[in-house]
């Protein structure tokens, strides 16, 4: 069993008001340790096994009047593994994470025309960490990197048939790498 999963979601105002939740997590360090003589001692490589699994999702849209929609997001995930043992041989870490904001305007100015909106933030991290006795020295090795990002959307369509549309928008973002 590799993850465990819930999820709501139900109107707060009858057709004005809504929401949207999950979240899953991952027992396999509880899973592990249930296990872990018998583990380690066939399998050296899992010696000391801590995992950190989860994400998180939430939504809320709201309607102010009927020609106006206003969502909101936000997303969460991390994963946080790490196993061995500094003092048998080594001791190795890797994690990723990353976090999503979303905030969403969408206007229905007539059964032709419709304008949106947005602006989302995405902050991405990941890294590795090796330790090692390598000829009775500690040697520590780390490598991170991450991706920054704030992106701003506005758009309006139109719509003249069912064979013929028109999309125009603007689309401005803003990134930072690392490395």
């Amino acid at each position: 069993n590799f993850m465990l999963s819930s999820y709501a979601s139900s109107p707060i105002i009858k057709d004005k008001l809504a929401f949207e939740i999950s979240a899953r997590i991952s027992p396999l360090s509880i899973e592990y340790k249930a296990g872990k003589e018998w583990l380690d001692k066939r399998i050296e490589v899992f010696n000391n096994l801590t995992a950190q699994v989860y994400d998180i999702f939430g939504k809320v849209s709201w309607k102010p009047h009927k020609k106006h929609t206003i969502n909101t997001s936000f997303f969460y995930s991390t994963d946080n593994l790490s196993y061995g043992d500094i003092n048998v041989n080594s001791y190795d870490k890797m994690y990723w994470e990353n976090m999503i904001s979303n905030l969403e305007w969408i206007c229905n100015i007539s059964k032709t025309w419709k304008s949106k909106a947005n602006i989302s933030y995405n902050n991405y991290k990941s890294g590795q960490a090796l330790e090692r006795i390598l000829q009775n020295h500690h040697n520590y090795l780390a490598i991170n990197s991450g991706i920054e990002e704030l992106s701003i959307n506005t758009s309006l369509s139109h719509i003249f048939s069912h064979k013929w549309s028109l999309l125009l928008g603007a689309r401005a973002t803003s990134s930072n790498f690392n490395p």
